[in-house]
């Protein structure tokens, strides 16, 4: 019962350090970024400030605006699903630990660590894609975990989808994936049928990312040429993916 307490109390906590004057803060540098992005005339033209400017996938930027359309364009409507995200990343983190197999110890350390961890709380309250990024990425993988002892479609769906909306939150946050490719090319104890399905749903990930980075990328390379700016050379992480 104790254990159960406290692994609730730790949820509620990832709760509290979050919500509790998430919007008090004015809004910072890179968060005016994320200001102007939305505040174009209409959908369109975030797509194309988002593009040509932050050199990104319009997904995030898309809530963002929509929540901005509900809240309005001040700190909490600009920072609504990185505090959800942020809240939900706790109890991910805790069942991912428990799916993986470890103990409810190591599961209830790990959401207390996850709860308290102050680049997290930031990040959760920081209009900026990256909490809405990490929480994708746990949920690809605890569905991937889970797809590796089922039969079912769901869980390989849900991974596909999961890791889809991590690339899209934030094209470099690719280590969920690798991690997901490593196991699948090294594993010999899951059946042929999970790792076939599992492979299929990488696969679908490759299509559904790849040409839109290229393309992010491209017009990111020529809208720094065209500003005299030093154009970074690409991620050979990438560079042996894509």
């Amino acid at each position: 019962m104790s254990m159960k307490l406290s692994v609730c109390a730790s949820f509620v906590c990832g709760f509290l350090f979050r919500f509790i004057n998430f919007d008090k803060a004015p809004l910072w540098i890179d968060e005016y970024g994320t200001w102007w992005v939305i505040a174009g005339m209409d959908l369109a033209d975030l797509v194309e400030r988002t593009l040509n400017i932050q050199g990104q996938s319009p997904f995030y930027y898309s809530l963002t605006y929509f929540s901005a359309l509900i809240f309005g364009a001040a700190p909490y409507g600009l920072r609504f699903f990185s505090m959800i995200a942020g809240i939900l990343i706790v109890p991910l983190g805790y069942f991912l630990v428990r799916r993986l197999g470890q103990s409810e110890t190591t599961a209830m350390s790990t959401a207390w660590l996850l709860a308290a961890n102050n680049y997290l709380i930031f990040q959760s309250q920081n209009a900026r894609p990256y909490s809405l990024a990490l929480f994708f990425g746990l949920l690809a993988s605890y569905a991937f975990v889970r797809s590796l002892t089922s039969n079912k479609i769901f869980p390989h769906f849900v991974c596909m989808v999961a890791n889809v909306a991590t690339f899209y939150s934030h094209y470099l946050i690719c280590g969920f994936w690798l991690a997901q490719i490593s196991y699948l090319l090294i594993s010999k104890t899951i059946s042929k049928r999970a790792k076939v399905m599992s492979f299929l749903c990488a696969g679908a990930v490759c299509f559904y990312v790849c040409p839109p980075y290229r393309i992010c990328q491209l017009l990111r390379a020529e809208r720094k040429s065209s500003n005299g700016w030093t154009i970074l050379h690409q991620s050979p992480v990438f560079c042996g993916i894509f």
